[in-house]
């Protein structure tokens, strides 16, 4: 695997990358640290855990 997939901040508390499947990048970090990337609109998302699943496309039912 190439690891320029992986970009770290300078301290390596922060880990940006993409989740190729799916066309979205993912960003880590502690709870701190995300919602200040938050409050300061550094970017736009949804939260996940280790409880969050996506799927490849939506059906209606």
């Amino acid at each position: 695997m190439h690891k320029d997939y992986y970009l770290y901040s300078a301290d390596k508390e922060i880990l940006f990358t993409i989740e190729w499947d799916s066309f979205f990048f993912l960003i880590a970090t502690d709870h701190k640290k995300m919602d200040t990337l938050i409050a300061d609109d550094l970017f736009e998302g949804f939260l996940c855990n280790d409880k969050t699943e996506h799927y490849w496309e939506y059906t209606f039912e």
